[in-house]
């Protein structure tokens, strides 16, 4: 059985290790810039993202366009725009 499949058996959600890109950017409440900012994290970042959704805001920015966010380990949400990697910075679990 693989990790992802035995956490999900137990009730837990994968926590995946993310990293920032060389901006800042700000972190939300919700998954949308309609929701105000819970704080703002600094180039180059690392945190942990549970899992990502497409039913917030579309965000275009630093030549990416997409309406991926991910949701951190502290309930706070991110655009996967600001993360390295695919559009929600390599978290695979949907929300």
């Amino acid at each position: 059985m693989s990790d992802s499949v035995r956490d999900t058996v137990r009730g837990r959600k994968k926590k995946n290790k993310l990293r920032g890109w060389e901006k800042n950017g700000n972190v939300r409440y919700g998954p949308s810039t309609s929701y105000g900012i819970n704080y703002t994290v600094a180039a180059g970042f690392t945190s942990y993202g549970l899992c990502w959704r497409t039913e917030g805001g579309h965000v275009s920015a630093n030549g990416i366009s997409h309406n991926k966010w991910v949701k951190l380990d502290d309930n706070a949400w991110i655009w996967g725009g600001l993360l390295q990697g695919n559009e929600t910075g390599g978290v695979a679990n949907h929300c």
